[in-house]
């Protein structure tokens, strides 16, 4: 029997790089862990990119699959889907490598993973809970460092 585990597809999430900063979307892509930019490219900003040794996907059915020759060639037979490239930090998307056509469709893309990062938080802690655990971590010596995860800074490096 064949585990179908590794070809899991999960939904993107927004993310920023913890090197550059930049937001990205994350996730697997069956079975591949990928981190792309959220912005939609052009055939040609594709072609560049996949010469550079990164990966392409495409938005499909609110996921992302991998672009492989076949689904390339396959372009010529359909429309072409919105295609995301994987994320480099010293190679923001060009302006001029950017599919307008499908800048709407990736914007909701995008809504629709901050939404769902939103959800999956934790509720903020109120008054009592927070006096509460400072008043344990005090008592048995610890330190508690704040956290705030409804806010999202740039890594520091």
């Amino acid at each position: 029997m064949t585990d179908t585990r590794s070809f899991i597809t999960t939904r993107p999430r927004c993310a920023p790089c913890p090197r550059c900063g930049r937001l990205q979307l994350t996730g697997h892509a069956e079975g591949l862990p990928y981190r792309v930019d959220p912005v939609p490219v052009t055939p040609r900003a594709e072609l560049a990119a996949r010469l550079s040794g990164r990966s392409s996907f495409a938005f499909i059915a609110e996921g992302l699959a991998v672009r492989t020759a076949g689904r390339i060639d396959g372009d010529a037979r359909r429309p072409r889907p919105p295609v995301l490239v994987a994320h480099h930090c010293d190679t923001p998307p060009a302006p001029e490598g950017v599919d307008a056509a499908h800048a709407p469709v990736i914007a909701r893309l995008v809504e629709r993973a901050r939404r769902r990062e939103a959800d999956d938080l934790p509720a903020p802690l109120g008054e009592p809970e927070s006096t509460a655990l400072f008043t344990l971590a005090e008592a048995f010596g610890g330190t508690v460092i704040g956290f705030d995860p409804y806010t999202v800074d740039p890594a520091p490096f």
